[in-house]
């Protein structure tokens, strides 16, 4: 039996160069009336990353991190500065030379506890920043510092959740699975929209997908190479390979692209609808605190 491909259809396997360590999920998002009456040369769609997965992976980790590696750097450079030291400096050394720097400094305020707190303060600072700071290098020490400090990425997607940080949208495995589970689901990526090809498509709803590793186009061999007569089949089936290696992710022979589900009502009209919000929201000087308290203060106003 095909499957059908409608606004809200989840696909596994596709590529990202945004996420580019791991198989993404692609959420269609043309319209239903288009697509059921073949009024589109092609379907849009939204690339989403398993939630655990997101928040190890590099733009994920940067997305929620990244201002608190900003905040952590900036108390150093303000500690640094007060023991007349230089923050970059202190944070390009060495662990052994930082800590000849750090001892050096005990020793100059050894009779003076206020200096000398300062010093080991500094030194804590540059611990917990390089933890946080150096698991930007890969998933594991990711997952290591996220461990430490769950906090950030509890209120991160809760911000995701409400609708505060408005380019990232959380679905749940219960709204495409038939599941109850809320604490599993994907991170969908409102800002990361490409373009899926009608032959493609077709291939991916057929019964057995025709999208995977093992229905590659074969590489050419030696022999073909060397025909010059067949040199134009072999640029022409280089070039699907080249195509499919870059919009699905094809890197194992156990790889697939295939439907995961498709998104129940009304989740599919709300993701719908935060993803119009993205590009339609309007900036502007709004009033402030102080505005509002003028404004009520003015109504106590005697004539």
């Amino acid at each position: 039996m095909e499957h059908k491909i409608e606004q809200g259809t989840i696909i596994y396997g596709m590529k990202s160069q945004k996420y580019p360590s791991c198989p993404c999920y692609g959420i269609i998002i043309t319209a239903r009336c288009d697509i059921a009456q073949n009024k589109v040369p092609k379907y849009y769609y939204l690339i989403a990353v398993d939630a655990h997965t997101w928040f190890c992976s590099k733009h994920g980790y940067t997305a929620v991190y990244g201002k608190t590696i900003e905040e952590r750097r900036k108390a150093i450079y303000s500690k640094a500065e007060e023991l007349e030291l230089d923050g970059d400096t202190l944070l390009s050394l060495s662990n052994e030379d930082l800590a000849l720097v750090i001892e050096d400094k005990k020793q100059q305020f050894a009779g003076n506890k206020r200096e000398r707190k300062k010093v080991v303060d500094l030194n804590t600072l540059i611990e917990q920043y390089s933890k946080i700071a150096q698991a930007e290098t890969d998933d594991n020490h990711r997952k290591k510092a996220i461990k430490e400090n769950t906090k950030v990425a509890f209120s991160y997607l809760r911000d995701i959740d409400s609708g505060k940080m408005h380019h990232y949208y959380f679905l749940p495995q219960a709204a495409y699975l038939d599941n109850d589970i809320k604490s599993k689901g994907l991170i969908v990526d409102l800002l990361e929209i490409k373009s899926l090809t009608l032959e493609d498509a077709k291939k991916i709803a057929s019964p057995l997908s025709e999208i995977s590793y093992e229905r590659l186009p074969p590489l050419p061999t030696e022999e073909e190479i060397s025909q010059t007569e067949r040199i134009d089949d072999v640029i022409k089936r280089l070039r699907e390979r080249s195509r499919l290696e870059n919009t699905f992710w094809l890197e194992n022979e156990s790889d697939f692209v295939g439907i995961e589900g498709t998104i129940k009502s009304p989740w599919c009209e709300h993701l719908m609808q935060r993803f119009s919000n993205v590009f339609i929201r309007i900036g502007l000087d709004n009033p402030s605190e102080n505005d509002f308290r003028t404004l009520i203060d003015d109504c106590c106003q005697e004539d």
